[in-house]
């Protein structure tokens, strides 16, 4: 996969490290010709820095003082919603799991995004850990998701999780 890039050292307004699952994305940053996967942590306090990376609107986030499986859906499907409203949207998963016992909520979705004129498939998962909530976002051109996604697979399951305390 290569190093991870910033995306804030690409654009102060953005958060994450984005990861080029194949030989193409080095080439272009452009997810329908690529494949990546985004890999941001946050605390609760952190709300400025989870609106600028989920289309979630930064009120709703008042008082946010911790995660909780409840209010991590809730962002998920705040996520979801801007996503509804584009052409060619089609859910395909929306649901809780677990994750090396942590809780876990999970959407995959696709749609045509008008930035890149093409349809995009994405598979977004939202972690909680202690305190913290980790999301991992990956996306594909539909033709190219199956292919890479063994290997967004794997990043799943070998994630660690370290006890700062």
């Amino acid at each position: 996969m290569g190093k991870p890039l910033s995306l804030q050292d690409a654009n102060p307004n953005l958060v994450g490290n984005l990861f080029s699952l194949d030989n193409s994305s080095e080439k272009t940053s452009n997810p329908a010709e690529s494949a990546e996967v985004i890999v941001a942590a946050f605390y609760a306090n952190e709300t400025d820095l989870i609106t600028r990376l989920l289309m979630i609107d930064p009120s709703s986030m008042t008082n946010f003082t911790s995660f909780n499986i409840n209010n991590v859906a809730s962002i998920a499907n705040q996520e979801l919603s801007f996503y509804q409203i584009l052409p060619s949207f089609n859910l395909l998963q929306n649901d809780t799991s677990n994750l090396k016992n942590n809780p876990a909520y999970n959407l995959e979705y696709s749609y045509f995004n008008p930035v890149y004129r093409s349809i995009l498939q994405t598979k977004e998962i939202y972690i909680l850990y202690d305190d913290r909530m980790v999301v991992i976002q990956y996306s594909s051109n539909p033709l190219k998701y199956h292919e890479y996604l063994p290997i967004f697979q794997e990043m799943i399951n070998s994630l660690e999780f370290q006890n700062d305390k």
